[in-house]
């Protein structure tokens, strides 16, 4: 038997010292974690986030380990008797306090599922077979290019781009057919889910946006008003009825900036001092304000907890852990034999995989309802994800950086939707006041009547902060 320093060496006492350095290093993982996702770095796409975090987890790792040879050193220099089953009793009561760190939740369902999201009237597949094909889906993908297209230009003087604008027109003339057909519907459905999400990778919404708009403002400088404001308000008409149904939020961001960008062209072609009454008129009865509906966010964030919650569940750790690894920027850390074998004993540690989906789904039944009121500001959820970011518990630190933060970030996309709504309905004031008419449009913040501006025919919102003149009210 070997003995250093009067302390005898056993096969026990070497378990009992590695099972101590395992807590220790545990240890370290749990605090260190927290100390750095909670104080140290705001971003985890930082670039040193991870450098930060390797040396807070070995500094705290060592300071455990410190503590617990101070703690045997003292227990010699008092005589307290240091013998095995005080080192077991030790030992259990801080993998007991562990254990209960680590302890997962038991798995929730949200309050909504499948049926909550709307289908349209009379149900047509054939409306969404036409926007894959539009969108650039199936065997034969349109595919529209505007690299050779300076839109700022061409709407400044359409009449000096005659020839690109038409010969543009022309190049769409399949994707015209198709939004002509979209147009006979009632409503345009969207019947992607999880397993059959539409291809977004060409943006091609935009682009007919575009092309739309210069085409209109060709045809009213050509004194051909009535062509134009037409074609441009069939394309509205088309984006307003796919709006409310629109899921996921690549294509509800998609749709929407369809509608800023064809709003905008409107705005520009009512300015054109060659527009007579019969055309005003005509652009006012087209371009009707965006409703509330079209704008709310809930189907798109049902749509996002499912494509969550169900297709991105891992089956496994390993699947668990490709996914927090593909969804970190900076992907690259993840190549590193050393920081993945770090981050497997950090996610392993760190990340309660029912916890965290808890926390998702909760944060999400909570955005669909924000989603759907009047005014969308997502005060509830904002309160909500800063109680939960404030109190995160110690042992889902990594949950939430790695998992639900990210998903608390998508309000953010909303937050455009609001102020194209109100575009919309300050053309709509616009066109009213050029034309002589009454409007009982009211303010999508405040619900009284928008305030005039000391320009001519010119209104503007209060914006969030519903008080006026503050630097967040919007003009169009």
């Amino acid at each position: 038997m070997k003995s250093i320093k009067g302390c005898s060496v056993t096969p026990g006492s070497i378990v009992i010292w590695l099972s101590i350095i395992t807590l220790c290093l545990a240890y370290g993982v749990i605090v260190g974690s927290n100390l750095v996702f909670r104080y140290l770095v705001a971003d985890i796409y930082d670039e040193y986030w991870l450098v930060v975090l390797q040396l807070a987890i070995a500094g705290f790792g060592l300071l455990f380990l410190g503590l617990s040879l101070l703690v045997k050193k003292m227990f010699l220099r008092f005589r307290i008797d240091t013998r095995m089953y005080f080192r077991g009793v030790g030992f259990a009561l801080l993998s007991l306090v562990l254990l209960v760190i680590l302890k997962d939740d038991p798995l929730i369902t949200s309050r909504y599922t499948q049926d909550d999201l709307p289908i349209p009237e009379k149900q047509s597949t054939q409306s969404y077979d036409l926007v894959v094909e539009l969108m650039g889906g199936g065997d034969d993908p349109i595919d529209i290019d505007l690299s050779d297209f300076d839109m700022d230009k061409v709407m400044e003087n359409p009449l000096e781009y005659e020839r690109e604008i038409l010969h543009k027109w022309q190049e769409i003339e399949r994707a015209r057919q198709i939004v002509n057909k979209l147009n006979s519907f009632d409503h345009i459905a969207d019947l992607s889910s999880v397993d059959d999400v539409i291809n977004h990778d060409r943006i091609n919404l935009l682009y007919l946006s575009g092309i739309y708009g210069a085409y209109a403002a060709l045809m009213v400088q050509k004194s051909n008003p009535q062509v134009g404001i037409g074609e441009l308000g069939t394309w509205y008409s088309v984006v307003k009825k796919a709006l409310p149904y629109s899921r996921f939020i690549i294509g509800k961001c998609l749709w929407m900036g369809a509608a800023k960008k064809t709003i905008g062209h409107a705005k520009n072609i009512s300015q054109y001092s060659t527009l007579d009454h019969d055309s005003l008129y005509l652009l006012k009865n087209l371009f009707k304000p965006l409703t509330r509906e079209e704008i709310a966010c809930k189907t798109m964030f049902i749509s996002e907890l499912f494509f969550v919650t169900g297709y991105e569940r891992a089956e496994s750790f390993d699947d668990l852990f490709e996914s927090l690894c593909s969804s970190i920027t900076r992907v690259d850390i993840c190549e590193s034999t050393w920081n993945r074998a770090f981050l497997r004993i950090v996610a392993r540690l760190t990340f309660r995989m029912n916890a965290t989906e808890n926390l998702i789904i909760t944060m999400f039944d909570q955005m669909i309802e924000d989603g759907d009121n009047h005014p969308m500001l997502y005060e509830a959820t904002n309160q909500f994800i800063t109680n939960t970011r404030e109190n995160m518990s110690y042992g889902n630190i990594g949950g939430w950086f790695l998992g639900a933060a990210q998903i608390a970030e998508l309000p953010i996309y909303s937050k455009y939707f609001v102020p194209t709504k109100v575009q919309s309905d300050l053309l709509a004031i616009y066109l009213s006041e050029r034309l002589g008419q009454e409007n009982n449009i009211k303010d999508y913040y405040s619900g009284k009547s928008y305030l005039k501006t000391p320009v001519r025919y010119v209104y503007k919102s209060v914006g969030p902060d519903r008080l006026p003149d503050t630097l967040d009210d919007l003009v169009f």
